[in-house]
């Protein structure tokens, strides 16, 4: 958006695109989110280009101060680099990733192709992505199953005295072990290739097509892999005997049932149809909260939860295109269109702030679904900024 048109303008700019935008004009600017390290130095330094009679300010809702002033001082006065960014790092872990046999490269450029076109549908991403997904899940899962077995060989190895056997099975347990390290390996190697790329690529003009579409696809794909999700080893509990417990007595209550001479008589029914209705907004509420402990468990605090879709809902407010489909459409119509893929994006954004909550959101189909529905009715409500509050 130019501010040349209108004094007045706003902006609204995507973390993604903070350090390609140089605009004199712009002297004011509210953060909404958690801003540290080199993110919060370049997001806030945005204002510091000059115009005339320009002075700056900054709305901050989220950071504390004395937090943005340290992420600061690093770079203020003798930051430095120690040493040249190589931009074949990218390549290299490229290299690294594709030699895994994770994801096939097909996958990859109909991945790019549905993220790209703003009239794919969101289902499109979790399609191409979930091929990458089961593989992975897969060798994991049978990983782990090939050394509790090779476990199980070693403790009857043992048992036997049989020295050259046990030595043979630590052999294999270090092998299994190193395959369960090497797909570590690779979901880590994934991550570090979005951050170089979305770093290098700012300074850097790559001409090969090949690593914006990994990029894309490797932000998508990281949060589905999720070993840690797997059954884990089993405990045995066999042996585990109850040898003693305590009682505590924390409070004492006398309840009466006896009536004295000061106890108070039943009152008379006089209030028939004076009954007051529920306030709608208390009931709304509730109704909300209950759907998001559906989604998300009692494991997070309601006021967390709440702050994360009323966040989600906010920012998915400010986009025009997908506001325009919400107000003209019907629900099932608007699940078909831009929203869907726009609250992925969104989703995947907050991982930084609320992985737990962003994962159970993004884990399955299911609790995405259930997830729009209930941003679509907060933006459907127009009481829904008062929610809360």
């Amino acid at each position: 958006m130019s501010l040349c048109v209108n004094p007045a303008s706003s902006i609204l700019r995507d973390r993604r695109h903070l350090t390609d935008f140089g605009q004199p004009k712009l002297f004011a600017m509210y953060v909404d989110k958690k801003l540290q390290g080199v993110d919060c130095v370049q997001t806030l330094s945005r204002l510091n280009r000059i115009f005339p009679g320009k002075e700056t300010f900054v709305l901050d809702f989220f950071n504390d101060a004395t937090e943005v002033l340290e992420s600061f001082r690093e770079y203020y006065t003798t930051a430095e680099l120690s040493g040249v960014s190589d931009a074949q790092i990218v390549y290299d872990i490229q290299e690294k990733l594709d030699e895994e046999g994770i994801y096939h490269w097909d996958e990859v450029v109909a991945f790019a192709q549905a993220f790209f076109d703003p009239k794919a549908l969101a289902s499109k991403l979790s399609y191409y992505c979930q091929p990458a997904r089961e593989r992975f899940t897969k060798r994991y899962k049978l990983l782990r199953d090939e050394r509790s077995g090779a476990r199980a060989e070693l403790d009857h190895a043992k048992a036997d005295g049989n020295t050259v056997g046990a030595k043979q099975t630590e052999v294999l347990l270090k092998e299994i072990g190193q395959g369960l390290d090497q797909l570590d390996l690779f979901k880590k190697n994934l991550t570090s290739f979005v951050r170089a790329y979305e770093f290098l690529s700012q300074i850097v003009f790559f001409e090969d097509p090949e690593l914006e579409q990994l990029c894309v696809f490797a932000k998508h794909l990281v949060p589905l892999l999720r070993p840690e999700s797997l059954d884990e080893d089993e405990i045995d509990i066999s042996e585990l005997e109850l040898t003693h417990y305590r009682l505590t007595k924390r409070k004492e209550h006398e309840l009466k049932l006896e009536g004295g001479e000061d106890s108070e008589g039943l009152d008379p029914i006089t209030g028939l149809g004076s009954g007051k209705p529920h306030d709608p907004d208390k009931k709304r509420l509730s109704e909300i909260i209950e759907k998001l402990n559906d989604i998300f468990g009692a494991e997070v605090s309601d006021e967390d939860q709440l702050h994360f879709a009323k966040g989600i809902a906010d920012r998915v407010r400010r986009d025009e295109d997908v506001m325009a489909q919400v107000n003209s459409h019907s629900t099932e119509q608007v699940m078909h269109g831009l929203f869907p893929k726009r609250l992925t994006d969104l989703v995947l954004d907050s991982m930084n702030d609320q992985e737990k909550l962003s994962m159970e959101v993004l884990d399955n189909e299911g609790s995405q679904k259930a997830f729009a529905l209930l941003i679509l009715r907060l933006l459907a409500d127009k009481s829904s900024h008062a929610i809360g509050q």
